[in-house]
Order: C-alpha cells, then structure tokens, then sequence
C-alpha cells in the first residue's frame, strides 16, 4: 500500500485475511489525497488513503491510513473493529 501514492493507478485492489474467520477478503485502497492531520501534538503532512471491502459491502466498512509525502513512511490508522457504535481504533506513528 506504501506504493499507491506514487503509482499512476489511484486504486489498487488486493486480498486480506480475516483475522477473526480466516477468511479471506477482497480490497480496494483508493488515494483520496493530500491531508494534514494531528499526530502527537504535530501537525504532519499526509497522503490519506481509504481501504474497504470491494463490491457491494464497500459501503459497509472502511478505514483510512496516512503517509507522509516525503518518505512515504506510516503515519496513522484509523478504523472502527466492532458492531456500529464501537469506538474507533487508532494507531499513530511514535515521534
């Protein structure tokens, strides 16, 4: 997914293991652009790209992951892992 930013495709699909029934899933991470967010009491300069499910449960589901433009480096991830209504699960890069 590091990749996608640079890549003259703006979505890419791929397949996913469910860790819960080890099943495995079909993807699509789209570019969805330049974003600046807070991380740790910084603000960073970012790349946001969306993941769901492809097909017609895309609309159920999704998370976002964030690179830093320069390095492509993991910045943050958010997603929600639960029933509707459970908080959001965020991980950020330690500065």
């Amino acid at each position: 997914m590091r990749a996608l930013p640079t890549s003259k495709n703006r979505k890419k699909t791929f397949w996913t293991i469910r860790q819960d029934s080890l099943e495995a899933v079909k993807m699509e991470a789209v570019v969805k652009g330049k974003e600046k967010i807070e991380i740790n009491g910084r603000w960073e300069n970012t790349i946001k790209i969306e993941i769901h499910p492809a097909g017609f449960f895309s609309s159920f589901w999704h998370a976002h992951y964030w690179f830093r433009p320069a390095d492509l480096v993991f910045v943050q991830y958010r997603g929600v892992h639960g029933l509707p209504g459970t908080p959001a699960t965020t991980v950020s890069l330690k500065n």
